[in-house]
């Protein structure tokens, strides 16, 4: 360092007064040509991040095939942060990156069938997933899939689904028309207009309000 030798990286931490897993930084950082390592095959490498020493630091990897005596070697080789060889060894994302005769499976793939990545149809609409519907229609998370799970909002269903509507219960499921739009049930005209069911059943029986009707209600036929 600044042309002083130390016989190895603690001494050199503790004479310059720099924790070992920053000095092991600085050597391995073209911003520091300053810091120069002399190579000696015993000597500790220094997590960066951690600080503590680094394990299986010596064993022989493979890179895209090609065979490096050390991570310290395959990253001086690929002209690339020896950190950067250390996190591509552990991570999956990086097949092509492992230790010796070790046998690195890649990352499994999502699975099609992930109940989030499923195209689905609202309203006729199609969209490639649930989480698209979700940030095109402004909804909260989860409020599409659980309308999809629901048998009260058959138009709320998978792609290819054949979803039969809730079996409509006498009193409360009946077909009910507001401002000459038609809703299969109570709780759907109170879901679309964000009004509560009773008082749309109410609105229905009353003939003050002849806009709210049920449907094949007399008032309704002409």
């Amino acid at each position: 360092m600044d042309g002083i030798e130390y016989p190895s990286l603690e001494r050199a931490a503790k004479a310059l007064r720099l924790p070992p897993h920053i000095l092991s930084l600085r050597l391995s950082c073209p911003d520091f040509p300053n810091y120069q390592r002399k190579w000696v095959s015993n000597e500790v490498e220094y997590d960066h991040l951690s600080g503590r020493p680094a394990s299986r630091q010596n064993t022989p990897i493979m890179v895209d095939g090609v065979n490096y005596p050390s991570i310290k070697a395959a990253a001086e080789k690929l002209d690339i942060n020896y950190e950067v060889v250390r996190y591509r060894l552990k991570s999956p994302n990086y097949p092509t990156y492992h230790r010796k005769d070790e046998v690195k499976l890649p990352k499994p793939l999502q699975s099609p069938n992930n109940q989030y990545l499923v195209p689905v149809i609202v309203d006729g609409v199609e969209y490639p997933s649930i989480r698209e519907a979700e940030r095109a229609l402004g909804l909260p998370p989860n409020v599409i899939y659980n309308r999809v799970k629901s048998p009260s909002h058959p138009n709320y269903h998978r792609k290819g689904e054949a979803k039969e509507p809730a079996r409509r219960k006498s009193g409360t499921s009946k077909a009910v028309i507001v401002d000459g739009a038609e809703y299969f049930s109570l709780n759907h005209a109170a879901t679309v207009l964000r009004i509560a069911s009773t008082r749309i059943r109410d609105r229905a029986d009353s003939p003050r309000f002849p806009n709210y009707q049920w449907k094949k209600d007399s008032r309704y036929e002409r």
